[in-house]
């Protein structure tokens, strides 16, 4: 089984080697179409990281999540009228929308 762990961040200082090795707009499109991706999912439903992301890619990938991750989060306040949960699992291999 894979384990995307190992690449998860725990805050942003990845992004200005990323944005540098990648460049800036590459990296934020790539993080802004990944939440449209993840808006756009169904209820109770799943994506899995291994079935749409290239190995190579993982790495970026799995970064870009933690980012929308956590915006998503900011999103998901009442205040704010939205009702998104979210959670990631299994290694970080699996996207929930619940």
């Amino acid at each position: 089984m894979v384990d995307l762990t190992p690449y998860a961040p725990s805050d942003y200082s990845w992004w200005p080697d990323y944005a540098e090795r990648y460049g800036e707009k590459w990296l934020r499109d790539y993080c802004d179409r990944l939440f449209v991706r993840l808006l756009r999912m169904e209820r109770r439903s799943c994506l899995k990281v291994i079935d749409m992301v290239r190995p190579e890619n993982y790495d970026v990938f799995v970064k870009c999540l933690y980012r929308t991750y956590r915006e998503l989060i900011f999103c998901n306040s009442e205040e704010n009228g939205y009702a998104y949960n979210y959670t990631i699992e299994n290694d970080w291999t699996e996207i929930w929308r619940w």
